[in-house]
């Protein structure tokens, strides 16, 4: 009986030695990022404090958990992009860290309980008082907008994969389910600037087209 004990013991331990480890941000610096920074963006508290919790963006939404789109057009022949890249700038507008044009800017939708995505010029966008103030405290380093903190609520591709919202709603976009979370950001000078996927413009698909993409998929 004994032996068996330590045999099961032994192949417990083997399965979570080859157990993959959880996606964590490497070569970053815990530290508030200036104006002009590249930057990464942890995320916690809820369900997501035991799932994968880096923010990251697809088809033009920004996400917790799930996985990541592969953007394109990235500065160095890295192929691997599990997380997303920001930079802030002094009139306190957010964008993904892009190499190209058309820059591709983050907003919090004011007409749609802060529901948070991001388009280029091209695509729709919500109005202009969607598009600031994001703001890094520089001590806790943590992300808000307009002074709200952030939510996160069901209605990604996957069961982990959770949509943000910066609302005083406690039930954004009618959505159950949510749960407030903190956003902090750190310093990530070694990440590409990239172009991340988005919904396809007016004139790349007349039908479909737009990036407001319908945040429980219907």
């Amino acid at each position: 009986m004994l032996s068996n004990t330590v045999l099961s013991l032994a192949a417990l331990t083997a399965l979570a030695s080859a157990a993959p480890a959880a996606m964590e941000p490497v070569n970053v610096v815990y530290e508030a990022p200036s104006f002009g920074d590249a930057f990464g963006i942890g995320a916690s508290g809820g369900a997501v404090s035991a799932l994968h919790n880096q923010v990251s963006a697809s088809q033009g939404r920004v996400y917790i958990g799930g996985k990541q789109d592969q953007p394109t057009n990235c500065s160095s022949a890295q192929t691997v992009h599990d997380f997303a890249t920001f930079a802030w700038y002094s009139d306190k507008q957010l964008y993904l860290y892009t190499n190209s044009n058309p820059v591709q800017q983050v907003w919090s939708d004011a007409g749609y309980d802060g529901l948070v995505g991001y388009s280029t010029d091209k695509e729709s966008k919500p109005p202009g008082e969607s598009l600031a103030k994001f703001e890094i405290d520089a001590t806790s380093r943590l992300v808000t907008f307009n002074g709200v903190g952030p939510k996160a609520c069901p209605g990604g591709e996957t069961a982990d994969q959770y949509g943000i919202w910066f609302s005083d709603s406690d039930r954004p976009g009618n959505l159950d389910g949510c749960f407030a979370v903190e956003l902090k950001a750190y310093k990530t000078p070694a990440r590409d600037s990239c172009t991340y996927s988005h919904l396809p413009s007016c004139e790349e698909a007349l039908e479909g087209c737009g990036s407001m993409k319908d945040p429980i998929g219907m």
